[in-house]
């Protein structure tokens, strides 16, 4: 089944994989989703700048569930608005006790000429094998990065990408099956880091004039 009509890539995308699809007595067909939902959950990782402002220090979250877990892959990366963008792999992050709760410590910004027009095929590949290495098929990698075209590559930002543990999103996301499955689950962590920049706009624009409505 084609599933519902849309021509938002959004939607679009997911379904460019080997994937069966799912009908509904009613009717109602899909193909292959990745999940979407509203709640308010602790991330694993968490980001500070440093007090000079020179530095972004990325730790763990003090929660006991953390204990032992292992974040694989992970990313800095800064896009620009004009295309350019920078990005640093971080490497494996292992979350236990015995472990600082700052795991790595980074330049706040990247140099200048570490911009590049061309750095986002790497991101996307890097991430892209990161994914596959979590268990993903590789259609499934393209089509997880696909979807979040738009949020991970083609909006300006300072993010941090990383790869979650599976037993993080049991403990969250618990699943229940009436018979026996092979399961994998794999998800990508984001957290937008807010720049000085950004918040000498946002003060901008709370001080200025506010027009008012009609």
């Amino acid at each position: 089944a084609a599933g519902p009509k849309t021509g938002e890539e959004v939607w679009l995308a997911p379904r460019r994989v080997r994937a069966v699809s799912v009908a509904t007595p009613a009717g109602e067909s899909e193909k292959y989703l990745f999940y979407r939902g509203v709640g308010h959950v602790e991330a694993l990782l968490r980001v500070r700048r440093s007090t000079d402002g020179d530095w972004l220090e990325i730790g763990r979250q003090p929660l006991p569930e953390l204990e032992g877990l292992v974040v694989r892959h992970a990313w800095l990366a800064d896009i620009r608005q004009d295309g350019n963008s920078a990005f640093l792999p971080l490497g494996t992050l292992v979350l236990d006790s015995g472990t600082e709760e700052v795991l790595v410590r980074v330049p706040a910004r990247f140099a200048e000429g570490e911009f590049s027009p061309e750095n986002l095929a790497p991101l996307r590949a890097s991430m892209r094998q990161g994914l596959i290495e979590e268990g993903l098929f590789e259609d499934e990698a393209d089509a997880m990065l696909d979807t979040w075209e738009a949020a991970y590559f083609q909006s300006a930002g300072l993010r941090l990408f990383f790869t979650v543990p599976q037993a993080w999103t049991d403990h969250y996301l618990p699943l229940e099956f009436s018979a026996p499955v092979e399961l994998t689950r794999v998800m990508v962590g984001r957290i937008e880091v807010v720049t000085p920049e950004q918040r000498a706009l946002l003060a901008q624009i709370a001080a200025g004039p506010v027009e008012p409505f009609p």
